[in-house]
């Protein structure tokens, strides 16, 4: 059975406000050592970014954007979601 990592809402308008979230760089780069295990083990790595039109999160919009500091690759899946709730507001079910 394959295994995922999901990583969700670490997105450049959540994390680029001053003062910044408490120990942002550490999280990070923990979730960036869990991304490279992942994908050495051959296990799915799901980027989950929230979205809201009308909103500094509107798609494809600049807050939009993973956090830069993430190592994300072309190959992973990359989900849309509404709501705070990624089961209910995205497509991951499937």
């Amino acid at each position: 059975m394959k295994q995922a990592l999901l990583i969700v809402d670490i997105q450049h308008g959540l994390f680029a406000k001053e003062p910044s979230a408490v120990n942002i760089d550490a999280v990070i780069n923990s979730i960036n050592r869990m991304v490279k295990r992942a994908r050495m083990a051959g296990d799915l790595v799901i980027f989950i970014q929230h979205e809201a039109p009308g909103t500094p999160l509107a798609y494809n919009s600049p807050a939009w954007q993973l956090d830069a500091r993430l190592e994300a690759d072309p190959h992973d899946i990359r989900i849309r979601k509404t709501t705070s709730a990624p089961y209910a507001s995205s497509s991951l079910e499937q």
